[in-house]
């Protein structure tokens, strides 16, 4: 059974959780006024706030409900015009809306069992192994290799996948 395209939940949590602290930051300090069409005071923004980090963080069961009570509580924040910034409630509105319509995919690895009934994690996929090892051998090229059996190692390996005679995908499956 293929499994669809996940996401990494390492990515997911970092830049949602970046923008939570910005947008509680500037709720502290610099709120903007409420928004025509939210009914929230600054105080409630602070609360749903804490509500998102909760969900993004501890990935509930019911947090796509949840999400879709946030994100109908900040739908009427309006869109910049032209030349202005974006508001405390739009951003809220589109992170809470992004983080929504991608709940299945967030979430996958906790639902997610193969014919052998075993699970994937929420960060290790194959994809992140890759890049983290393209990642590693960019450093080590730059920076040289501690043993000349690794130089060995890694031509021989880079040359069998140019080849097609290894696949990655597998190669990292292992």
């Amino acid at each position: 059974m293929m499994l669809k395209h996940r996401v990494c939940r390492v990515h997911v949590t970092r830049n949602p959780l970046r923008v939570v602290g910005e947008l509680a930051s500037q709720a502290q300090e610099e709120p903007d006024p409420p928004p025509e069409g939210v009914n929230k005071t600054v105080d409630d923004f602070l609360i749903d706030l804490e509500k998102v980090e909760e969900i993004i963080r501890g990935h509930p069961a019911d947090g796509e409900e949840r999400l879709e009570q946030l994100y109908l509580a900040y739908c009427g924040a309006p869109s910049p015009k032209e030349g202005e910034k974006a508001t405390m409630g739009y951003r809220m509105r589109l992170m809470v809306l992004d983080l929504w319509e991608d709940w299945r995919r967030i979430t996958l690895y906790l639902r997610w069992r193969n014919e052998e009934g075993k699970g994937i994690d929420g960060t290790n996929n194959g994809t992140e192994q890759a890049i983290g090892w393209g990642v590693k051998e960019r450093y080590r090229t730059m920076r040289g290799y501690k043993r000349t059996a690794s130089v060995l190692n890694v031509s021989s390996l880079l040359g069998e996948l140019r080849r097609g005679k290894i696949s990655l995908a597998e190669l990292m499956a292992a």
